[in-house]
């Protein structure tokens, strides 16, 4: 498969295929912030929007590739690297415009090694996300289309005695995702 390294100030493209895995390295990479793309055949093209290249740092991306071409990539869902100088806690301020594509976001940050803690929503389809450095997450997401109150988020609580809350993210003015976080 393609892979295609931009630098985001120079505009110089640095291209690589991967094995028979799916793995690439892209070496010698001059420092800066370069955006990441994978192609494949069949498959909607997946990018990272910004990776910082620092010397002497490897960087390990994860890219899940899903979907036919006639699906619309739902933007960039990998997280970014953390800078070296940051601890263990990020916040990021996230879109996510439907079940899929969360789903694919929540599932980017565990292979990466960090998990949900809270969610704040800041409006449709955005909230801040918090994460936490931590191993062996995975979750459940719970739509719902009917007005949420404390009956029904005690109800769905009670359902998962296993998993914590984390928070929940609003799909238009109807519907929300509970996002429930388990370990294991």
């Amino acid at each position: 498969m393609p892979v295609t390294a931009l630098n985001l100030k120079t505009k110089l493209e640095i291209r690589t295929t991967t094995d028979a895995e799916g793995r690439f390295r892209l070496t010698s990479l001059p420092t800066g912030e370069y955006q990441v793309k994978v192609e494949a055949a069949a498959f909607r093209t997946e990018v990272v929007e910004r990776v910082e290249v620092t010397p002497s740092v490897l960087r390990e991306l994860v890219f899940r590739l899903g979907g036919l071409v006639p699906i619309p990539s739902p933007g960039p869902v990998p997280i970014p690297p953390p800078k070296p100088e940051e601890s263990g806690i990020q916040v990021y301020d996230w879109k996510a415009t439907g079940e899929r594509e969360l789903r694919q976001l929540l599932e980017s940050m565990a292979a990466g090694g960090w998990a949900l803690a809270s969610v704040v929503p800041t409006g449709p389809e955005r909230g801040f996300f918090h994460l936490e450095k931590a191993t062996g997450a995975h979750y459940e997401l719970v739509s719902l289309d009917e007005p949420l109150g404390v009956e029904i988020l005690r109800r769905e609580i009670e359902k998962r005695p296993q998993g914590r809350l984390v928070g929940g993210h609003r799909l238009g003015a109807d519907k929300v995702l509970l996002i429930f976080r388990f370990t294991s």
